[in-house]
């Protein structure tokens, strides 16, 4: 499934297509972001740098993945937000619509 085609289709615009956690950041210091989706799966490391940062930005954020909600590395956030891979585009789309508050 293409992320970013559910995300455009349903309205929104995606701010960045980030593939490693620096450029994920690099992203935050220039654009406004109203919510984010992490997938732990990126090229340099672990993403709870990019948590941490959205978390003491106030930036809603979810985790797309296909781990448990049991994953170890899903224990520093309170009660996260988890799409569950594989989903369907309408969870997607509601899940980061409950997030910006929409």
């Amino acid at each position: 499934m293409d992320l970013e085609a559910v995300i455009v289709d349903a309205g929104a615009e995606v701010v960045g297509l980030c593939r490693s956690v620096g450029e994920a950041l690099s992203t935050l210091d220039t654009t406004r972001v109203d919510v984010a989706i992490l997938d732990f799966g990126v090229s340099d490391g672990t993403v709870a740098e990019l948590a941490h940062r959205l978390t003491a930005n106030g930036t809603p954020f979810c985790f797309y993945t296909g781990q448990v909600a049991t994953d170890p590395r899903l224990a520093a956030w309170h009660a996260p937000k988890i799409i569950q891979k594989p989903a369907q585009p309408r969870a997607i789309v509601d899940t980061l619509a409950t997030l910006a508050g929409r």
